[in-house]
């Protein structure tokens, strides 16, 4: 991020004395200040203004107190906008200890409890960073220390959220009990409580990511599962009926997992999949519990592949396209493509029904192969022992590769479909044989466009 010159700053300044007159005393307005120009992206000139205000104190006493709250505001959202990852990773870390100063100096100020959720929030996000490059191939030498980096900030996260706990928790207790409070009593204790459930349900999640750092089996890891395990036991108790009860108890179904209790961690699906059929939830809860029931049905000795498809085939029909910016929805992805690769393995004879299996785990895997990621190394594999090639260079359609990719992508689909067609006739499913029938259409006159560009005959 480029540092703005003086005369730009002075220019900036200027702008702002015409456009907003000073009050009577000669206080600059400075909240609306930082907000415009925040709404602008000019954080640069933001964070300087900042240091100028901190430097000069010629502001009001109230905005003067709470400078390096909006310092870390300022950092947070400037972090948003980074593109260069570690230029990113050094906004956030200026963002919490921002967070941290104010946390440190201001215990009695209204924002000390939202100042200490902004700053667990950038110390787990954090820690996902570092995980997240553990997970990628060419990080292979730094793999531990960064997971150990990522163990560090789980931990203050951990710790920044207990304390936001309690913070919230003592507020609650102090308001007093009147039998028919007022609007403003009633939004300020939900407020509260909602911080105190929010921060419990972070502790939780922060210790569980602990947890995830460590090698399988090791002890450290079990001793964190089984806390978090309690922590989300003890949510869910208090909070069944809403989104955080529900949360806390999907978390708990991935503590019993890791713990090889798969029976308790099913039951901790089951209990989600019933409250999402009544309306409840959201989509990343929806695709959370997907993915935690297909490595349960994958791991579980019962045969539970079929269940599996479903599960997964419902995910990915219900949200349409796969945000593959997330690593839930990559998953979801991926284990599906499992499940039709075991699926195919059981068919003794290679029939119609192996060979759309085979196709649909080579096309579900080839999405999750073009990726980085978690599971981008071990989907190029399962490409390639489902028949087919991954292809996940960065080629475009112009190249002969990029092109070749392509028109294996779009072959398998208009195979998968044409496998379909056939299925719903067998079974007398007009209907969804129709349907099919013109996706087949559809996906075959795109393979054989796909295919000459290739210059190569459809095939």
């Amino acid at each position: 991020m480029a540092r703005f010159t003086p005369t730009f700053w002075l220019f900036a300044v200027a702008v702002h004395a015409m456009a907003v007159p000073h009050a009577a005393q000669g206080i600059e307005p400075a909240q609306e200040f930082v907000d415009g120009l925040r709404r602008r992206q000019l954080h640069d000139v933001a964070l300087d203004y900042l240091q100028r205000l901190r430097e000069s104190r010629r502001s009001g006493e109230e905005f003067l107190q709470k400078l390096d709250y909006e310092e870390g505001v300022t950092w947070a959202e400037s972090a948003i906008l980074a593109q260069d990852p570690e230029l990113r990773s050094r906004h956030l870390r200026s963002a919490v200890e921002s967070f941290r100063r104010f946390a440190t100096q201001s215990a009695q100020h209204p924002l000390f409890g939202e100042a200490l959720v902004q700053q667990g929030r950038l110390e787990l996000l954090l820690g996902e960073e570092a995980a997240s490059k553990a997970d990628l191939a060419s990080q292979a030498d730094n793999h531990e220390t960064l997971l150990a980096e990522a163990r560090e900030w789980f931990g203050q996260a951990e710790s920044t959220y207990n304390s936001a706990r309690k913070y919230f928790t003592e507020q609650l207790e102090k308001l007093p009990r009147n039998r028919r409070p007022n609007r403003e009593a009633q939004a300020k204790r939900a407020r509260l409580r909602e911080g105190a459930v929010l921060s419990w349900l972070q502790t939780a999640q922060a210790v569980f990511r602990q947890a995830q750092t460590y090698a399988e089996g090791d002890a450290q890891a079990r001793q964190h599962f089984e806390r978090a395990r309690d922590l989300f036991d003890g949510i869910h108790e208090k909070n069944s009926k809403n989104v955080a009860g529900m949360t806390a108890r999907l978390r708990q179904g991935w503590c019993y997992q890791a713990l090889g209790d798969l029976q308790r961690a099913l039951g901790c699906v089951n209990d989600v999949w019933d409250s999402l059929a009544t309306g409840a939830g959201s989509r990343d809860l929806f695709a959370e519990a997907t993915e935690l029931f297909l490595e349960i049905a994958l791991a579980d000795e019962a045969d539970r592949l079929a269940e599996a498809l479903d599960r997964g085939t419902q995910f990915l029909d219900t949200v349409g396209q796969p945000d593959m910016a997330s690593p839930t929805e990559r998953a979801i992805l991926y284990w599906t493509a499992v499940v039709h690769q075991r699926l195919a393995a059981q068919q003794k004879n290679r029939g119609s029904l192996q060979r759309k299996h085979l196709a649909e785990a080579r096309r579900l895997a080839r999405e999750v192969a073009s990726t980085p990621g978690k599971f981008q190394e071990a989907a190029v594999k399962l490409v390639e022992s489902a028949g087919g090639a991954a292809n996940t260079e960065e080629e475009t359609a112009d190249t002969f590769t990029g092109a070749l990719a392509a028109a294996a992508k779009a072959k398998d689909a208009w195979h998968a479909a044409v496998l379909a067609e056939r299925e719903a006739l067998s079974a007398g499913r007009r209907e969804e044989a129709k349907r099919q029938s013109r996706l087949r259409v559809q996906l075959g006159e795109a393979a054989i466009g796909a295919y000459r560009q290739a210059r190569l005959p459809f095939r």
